[in-house]
């Protein structure tokens, strides 16, 4: 923790030679959330601004992405754009909704019961005092997940910023915050997460549980963040695989790529299965297969659940708990996820 202070005490901002010709680097050490909050929020901008096509003077949008994320941070950071450029820096509102950060985090982290790091899926680990300082000024959601950390349930109720938890106080205050409440009982939602092939497209719960269940892309060798990321059909949607698997529009056979894995799949000549929920395996073009295991929502989460709940360092039980109330129980499977705090190789 000492660390961490003392890294982010040496946050600056500073010019440095570039090896494009005519350019200068912009180097920034900035604390993880907000660097990454930046890089969505830049990465969103020129992203939209690509697949509008055009240019608010009627001119064809030719830009790269890379490019439009470069003019998208000078207009950013002098207030001024040109005038084809209007539209490129959204409004607030949606600038804010670009930045959003989601930071997942175990229950016993947050009152204080373990210092197990947060993360900050497809960036890295956050340490547990910055994830209980985040506890007052955003959004929280609680997570059920089973003995290995793998989600099952993605909840419904949402802890809205503000109350008493912060830096110091939020080990001691979040058992009685009545803005915790709702989420530390909120029951599983029992949202359906098997569409068969009545629609193609998941709606927003399925894609939320997706998301958080996968947290980085599912290439083998990608760690882009999965929010925002093309929701992948293992088994081509409405077709059937040799072993009769059909195509469904559900959690068993959906994964979060972003778009060059999900080409490299599609185009590429490369295969995918998913054998378990959130488990992948990839086979290249040439037969090689490269394995994309499940992922806990914690990284650290079985350790945790093993000293936790069994005697001895037994496995811990599959079965998820809920909590009954306010009090969060040293043998709950629980986690938050923090909803907006202020991306031939295998793919």
């Amino acid at each position: 923790a000492r660390r961490v202070v003392a890294g982010v005490e040496e946050r600056d901002v500073v010019l440095r030679p570039s090896p494009l010709p005519g350019c200068k680097r912009v180097v920034a050490d900035l604390p993880l959330v907000d660097a990454t909050a930046c890089v969505l929020a830049l990465n969103g901008l020129a992203r939209a601004a690509k697949a509008r096509g055009v240019r608010s003077d009627g001119r064809t949008e030719e830009r790269s992405v890379g490019q439009l994320r470069a003019d998208g941070f000078t207009a950013l950071l002098t207030g001024s754009a040109s005038p084809d450029d209007a539209g490129l820096v959204p409004e607030r509102e949606r600038l804010a909704q670009l930045a959003e950060v989601q930071v997942v985090v175990a229950a016993e982290t947050l009152v204080g019961d373990s210092d197990l790091p947060a993360t900050v899926p497809g960036v890295g680990p956050l340490d547990a005092a910055s994830a209980r300082a985040l506890a007052a000024v955003t959004r929280w959601r609680r997570l059920l997940v089973d003995g290995d950390g793998h989600l099952t349930d993605y909840g419904a109720a949402v802890a809205e910023p503000g109350g008493r938890a912060g830096p110091s106080s939020a080990p001691a205050a979040l058992g009685d915050d009545p803005r915790w409440v709702a989420v530390l009982a909120d029951p599983p939602t029992g949202a359906v997460l098997d569409h068969g092939t009545r629609r193609y497209r998941p709606p927003p719960p399925l894609r939320a549980h997706v998301e958080s269940r996968d947290g980085a892309c599912i290439g083998a060798a990608c760690d882009h963040t999965a929010r925002g990321a093309q929701l992948d059909h293992t088994v081509e949607f409405g077709t059937s695989a040799p072993d009769g698997r059909v195509g469904t529009t559900s959690a068993v056979n959906l994964g979060a790529a972003c778009p060059r894995v999900h080409n490299a799949k599609t185009h590429g000549g490369w295969e995918l299965d998913q054998p378990s929920p959130g488990a992948f395996v990839w086979t290249s073009p040439t037969g090689r297969t490269y394995a994309r295991e499940a992922r806990p929502l914690v990284p650290g989460w079985r350790q945790l659940a093993r000293r936790r709940d069994v005697p001895g360092g037994a496995d811990p039980p599959a079965a998820p708990a809920l909590a009954a109330g306010p009090v969060l129980e040293r043998s709950e499977s629980w986690a938050a996820v923090a909803d907006g705090a202020a991306g031939a190789r295998p793919p």
